[in-house]
């Protein structure tokens, strides 16, 4: 069963026409890129529909990394990202917030 799962998720394109139509970013252009953006389509594809989604920030965290690493490069964008994920929490946030379904949301683009 969980070898017929890989091989199905080794067909899919982690960058279907739907993500692109989302966010019209460009395309990787580092092995490190495209390796890093598979694993966290696989994240959004199938894990976030399995556990549900968490994340009290807009944009998520996966997207936001997903964003740092095409905008910064795969080092620089995979530190914000993994910094990002560290202030994952419901703590009091200073800066902008949004409200949404009667929970603050943390407001925090990629800069």
């Amino acid at each position: 069963m969980l070898l017929n799962l890989l091989i199905v998720i080794s067909f899919i394109s982690p960058f279907e026409e739907s993500s692109l139509k989302k966010q019209p970013l460009e395309e990787p252009k580092t092995p490190y890129q495209t390796a890093s953006l598979w694993l966290i389509a696989l994240h959004q594809n199938y894990l976030t529909h399995i556990d549900g989604p968490r994340s009290h920030f807009i944009p998520c965290s996966s997207t936001y990394m997903k964003q740092a690493i095409l905008k910064y490069g795969f080092f620089k964008g995979s530190l914000l990202g993994l910094d990002r994920l560290l202030r994952e929490n419901k703590d009091p946030w200073v800066y902008e917030t949004v409200i949404r379904q009667e929970d603050k949301i943390k407001y925090d683009p990629v800069p």
